[in-house]
């Protein structure tokens, strides 16, 4: 809360001063970013009523001055609403939002052809495919990435930097990863290792830490589709692959790099319980679980839990997997209880099923 200083007095005082645009233009934009402020912390409520004030002033800013800057902060703020409504699961209201800002951003493509009104343009692509992926709809979600990829190639065309390469390489990770959900593993595969490539490149050029983590996540979504389609030496390839960025990055000892570097070690063990390799399948079982059991003891997130219950499990601790699950349970029965908007029912529901089963 400290963020926010506008004090009301002042605060009304610029909204009712009209002919000051710029004082209005501060105040939208300092709405906007404490909306954004709050989401990243979690605090959808609050992220809400903040993007709603930044839209009451963006539209009247747009009424007024009608420029190009001002229609891309409208878009700006649409795709920030649509979002919030995704998360809270107010699909409707996310619609009406992203549509908005779609309609807003294409017209205004038309009229100025620019790198940025493209950049606008691509982010509220991008929100509205996320949207209908959560919804599991595939064709919705492919629509709409396919619009993500034509603009991603034509920023690459027209500005050649790393920033819009990389986002070209994400994008096909998305359809690639859009794909393996709904069973195409021809098209899944097919994006994947066209993000793999570009993904080597940009790692060849820069050396940029950020680029390990998204080729240790590419290798792994191709080890987890060719497990998928039961070509077991394909993807123990790809998994040891991902495995060795993972034990570099692991040295800045963030709790990022270690979740990933366990999260390998377990897919790989998974790997080679479908081979019926029981004793390398134990062997990184244990040493995924050894990770997480650290992580429970200094972080203690829902997902550390989850994930540590899910080792335990692996490795036979079958008692120790339910203390941990029920752990996880806690933490989502108290947030729900503490947020009106958003329940947490399919994290719980999910959780009490894998109790059920264990008990079973």
């Amino acid at each position: 809360d400290k963020t926010y200083l506008i004090d009301n007095s002042y605060e009304n005082l610029l909204v009712n001063e009209s002919d000051n645009l710029l004082k209005l233009e501060f105040l939208s934009n300092s709405y906007y970013h404490l909306g954004q402020f709050y989401e990243t912390e979690g605090n959808i409520k609050k992220s809400e009523i903040f993007l709603l004030k930044c839209l009451s002033l963006t539209e009247r800013l747009v009424n007024e001055t009608k420029t190009d800057e001002s229609l891309k902060n409208l878009i700006s703020c649409y795709t920030a609403l649509g979002n919030i409504c995704r998360i809270q699961r107010k699909y409707q209201k996310a619609k009406i939002y992203l549509r908005k800002g779609i309609s807003v951003g294409e017209q205004l493509l038309k009229e100025a052809k620019n790198v940025n009104t493209k950049r606008t343009l691509l982010g509220i692509y991008d929100c509205f495919s996320e949207f209908y992926r959560n919804k599991m709809n595939l064709y919705g979600a492919e629509k709409y990435r396919m619009k993500c990829l034509t603009l991603c190639k034509q920023l690459v065309e027209e500005t050649e930097t790393v920033v819009e390469r990389r986002n070209l390489m994400i994008n096909y990770v998305g359809l690639g990863y859009l794909y393996s959900l709904h069973g195409k593993k021809k098209k899944s595969e097919k994006y994947l290792l066209n993000a793999l490539v570009l993904n080597k490149q940009l790692l060849d050029e820069t050396s940029n830490v950020e680029f390990k983590h998204d080729l240790s996540s590419t290798y792994k979504l191709l080890g987890s589709l060719y497990r998928d389609c039961k070509i077991l030496d394909k993807s123990e390839k790809f998994y040891k692959e991902a495995i060795l960025l993972d034990e570099q990055l692991v040295t800045s000892c963030s709790v990022q790099a270690r979740q990933a570097l366990a999260d390998s070690y377990t897919m790989l063990g998974d790997l080679y319980d479908d081979k019926n390799d029981e004793q390398n399948a134990i062997d990184f079982y244990f040493k995924g679980y050894n990770i997480r059991d650290k992580l429970v003891e200094e972080i203690g997130s829902v997902k550390s839990y989850e994930d540590l219950a899910d080792s335990c499990f692996k490795i036979g601790y079958i008692g120790e997997s339910k203390f941990y699950l029920n752990k996880a349970l806690d933490i989502f029965n108290t947030l729900s209880r503490n947020s009106s908007i958003f329940p947490y029912i399919i994290n719980i529901k999910m959780i009490k099923k894998m109790l059920k089963d264990l008990d079973s």
